[in-house]
């Protein structure tokens, strides 16, 4: 069986102040890879961290469903008018009366028994009569 033999370096005895001169050299070396090493990683880090977000894609605006009806009774209090139309399609809204909400600029400007084309836009769960133009008289 053969003997395990070490490379000179390692077999040389030393001092204790030899060996602590040794350690600190060693330390000093993994010291200064560790900086180098996490230094581009770290300051990229910190970029990612504080990077301001992106702001979310703008939503397309949808295009208003258009009506047609009279006006029948408003609220101003509660911001609705009530429209007797002859269907809304595009919301599968049957032939009738229907009361919607209303922008307070609707609302100012309409009154009671005026024929209106009005606009419906989806606003927080619900359509509302954002915009009216005079409808002629049938």
């Amino acid at each position: 069986m053969k003997k395990l033999t070490y490379p000179a370096a390692f077999t040389r005895d030393r001092t204790v102040e030899q060996w602590v001169e040794h350690h600190r050299r060693v330390v000093a070396i993994l010291i200064t890879a560790g900086l180098l090493c996490s230094y581009p990683m770290g300051v990229f880090l910190m970029a990612v961290a504080t990077a301001p977000l992106r702001p979310a894609p703008a939503a397309p605006v949808p295009k208003p469903i258009r009506g047609a009806g009279v006006v029948v009774s408003m609220n101003e209090n509660t911001g609705t008018m009530v429209v007797q139309h002859s269907g809304v399609q595009a919301l599968d809204i049957a032939p009738g009366a229907t009361s919607f909400r209303a922008d307070a600029a609707v609302l100012g400007r309409t009154q009671v028994g005026d024929r209106i084309n009005f606009d419906l836009t989806r606003e927080g769960g619900a359509y509302t009569i954002t915009g009216t133009q005079a409808s002629p008289e049938e």
